[in-house]
């Protein structure tokens, strides 16, 4: 038995994002990520089963982007392929999981960020401010939640 997150209006909440962009805190900016497949949950074992879960692989990701990781939550659209996610330093990213004929993950495909809008609907460059550490999709609303300044 395969666990999914299932999200399925992560893909609309992203689209929405993107034609909102400029008033909720920046641009939409593509960036470069290497990702690196990974084959094993254990290094040395070959458990792949763990209860009623199945490991089925996992990713090492890098990029050059400054702002590149510290990834709190995310969430899968209902095909498991494209993804919506918060930050913990403030941004939002999206993009699509690259997967084998098997299902397992190969790479990342459009992966994009910008920056988390502000009360005032622009950027937050304080970590007091953006230290996002959740995040649920529910009936085509997103919400956050925030470390420290709760709202």
């Amino acid at each position: 038995m395969r666990v999914k997150f299932l999200a399925p209006l992560a893909l609309a909440a992203m689209l929405s994002a993107e034609t909102q962009s400029k008033e909720a805190g920046g641009d939409l900016t593509l960036v470069s990520v290497k990702a690196f497949p990974i084959e094993w949950f254990k290094i040395g074992s070959d458990q792949k089963r763990f209860g009623q879960l199945e490991f089925v692989g996992g990713l090492e990701m890098v990029s050059d982007t400054r702002d590149f990781g510290a990834f709190s939550a995310f969430r899968f659209d209902g095909a498991g392929a494209r993804f919506l996610g918060v930050a913990d330093t403030g941004f939002w990213f999206s993009g699509e999981v690259l997967r084998d004929s098997e299902g397992r993950p190969t790479g990342l495909d459009e992966f994009k960020m910008r920056t988390m809008g502000g009360g005032d609907g622009g950027g937050d460059d304080h970590k007091w401010h953006t230290d996002a550490e959740g995040m649920v999709l529910n009936g085509g609303r997103v919400t956050v939640s925030f470390e420290r300044v709760h709202r």
